[in-house]
């Protein structure tokens, strides 16, 4: 199963670099272009010129983006604004975070985790990727040789006894490094470098199959650098949470769509239980209907919520025919509404806006995939559509690196 073992992580010297706050960064793949250029003001020292780095006029092969993020690496632990840790160890990572108003915590282990292709069985996907990513990430690993971002990933145990070092740990001192991001989310590290720990945590992990909840390129990218090195890379960073704890948020991805028919309401009607609702209750509505597929539908200024009994879809195959995001694709976009475009936005409220400014034609709003549905489809080897997930709140790059010369 799962082959976890500990790193000489390489982390920031709080001495050198004052607030923390201002030297890490969200996740390359959601950072916009003008918050990439803040990143870049906050600090000469942000772990964006790593990880996300700019391209220049007169760029070639062997002077771009990643060899200057190659060389930013060298230097800073050269200067001392990276330490490496003398010896290997697992740290954790917790995250405060506010989200509907109520302020949330969760935690997990950050250490490397052997590579295997999917078809093992022991690490499994449950999206589908495209390739750009992957040629961008792939370029990064050949330059720098390190994971600068932790995979996020989930595994599940009731026994928690890697749940129960991580809370000891984080209750019981003070973090190596604590930085606040945009939102408002707390994040903290701490490490775990004793023999015991080391090994309990080892121990219990052992059996365990993990699912990847967000970083499928990272993954995909570092299988193919292993390949390409011969086996040398062999091990991949990753942030891994317990699903049976209670703090991990999921949210939805809504959508958006163009070229809606004129009787759109009318052959929704038609064909499911539609009843109409004030737009601004229709997220909760849609929530609170949760136990069957429940969309919210907005479209001419009135808000729709459309309820299917669960279990009444399954042309796709199983588990996919009963997630919520294939019923709204297959069921009532496609074979419906005869709609196969789309686009996506995370807040349902800019979801609606976009529609009364004339961008979109309608939103759909849905409900959050369950943890569950994610291990169900993973551990059946079918992959949801992209954009199924959006765990919250992400990962912040720059916590700690991987130097993959171990």
């Amino acid at each position: 199963m799962a082959r976890l073992s500990p790193l000489r992580g390489v982390r920031y010297n709080t001495e050198k670099i004052g607030n923390p706050s201002g030297v890490l960064a969200p996740p390359y793949d959601i950072i916009s272009a003008e918050a990439k250029e803040r990143l870049y003001t906050q600090s000469p020292y942000n772990i964006v010129q790593i990880d996300f780095g700019k391209d220049f006029n007169g760029d070639s092969e062997t002077v771009n983006k990643y060899t200057r993020s190659a060389a930013f690496l060298r230097e800073w632990l050269a200067f001392g604004v990276f330490v490496r840790d003398s010896r290997p160890a697992f740290y954790c990572y917790e995250v405060e975070y506010t989200v509907g108003g109520e302020r949330l915590k969760f935690r997990g282990l950050l250490g490397m985790v052997g590579i295997e292709p999917f078809e093992a069985g022991v690490v499994l996907p449950h999206e589908e990727t495209h390739s750009k990513p992957k040629s961008d990430r792939l370029n990064l690993l050949r330059a720098t040789n390190a994971n600068i971002s932790p995979i996020f990933s989930l595994y599940s145990s009731e026994r928690k006894i890697t749940s129960g070092i991580l809370a000891a740990t984080a209750e019981s001192s003070s973090p190596l490094i604590e930085g606040t991001d945009s939102l408002g989310s707390v994040h903290r590290m701490w490490r775990i470098d004793d023999t015991a720990g080391i090994a309990a945590i080892s121990d219990e992990m052992a059996d365990k199959k993990i699912f990847i909840a967000d970083g499928h390129h990272r993954y995909e990218t570092s299988l193919a650098f292993m390949n390409e090195t011969g086996g040398r890379a062999s091990r991949v960073l990753m942030f891994l949470a317990n699903m049976e704890e209670p703090g991990l948020t999921v949210l939805p991805t809504h959508r958006l769509v163009s070229a809606l028919p004129g009787d759109a309401v009318s052959r929704l009607k038609d064909a499911f239980p539609v009843s109409e609702t004030d737009p601004a209750s229709l997220l909760g509505e849609t929530a609170r209907r949760a136990k069957n597929h429940a969309f919210g539908f907005y479209a001419g200024g009135k808000g729709y919520v459309i309820e299917i009994e669960r279990g009444s879809f399954t042309d796709a195959p199983p588990p996919l025919g009963s997630l919520d995001v294939t019923v709204l694709h297959r069921l009532i976009m496609e074979k419906t509404l005869g709609v196969r475009e789309f686009a996506y936005e995370m807040d349902p409220a800019a979801s609606m806006r976009m529609v009364d400014e004339g961008r979109y034609d309608a939103a759909f709003l849905l409900n959050p995939t369950r943890l569950h549905e994610l291990r169900d489809a993973a551990l059946a080897g079918r992959r949801m559509p992209p954009k199924s997930t959006y765990f919250y709140p992400k990962l912040m790059t720059g916590m700690v690196i991987s130097m993959l010369d171990e």
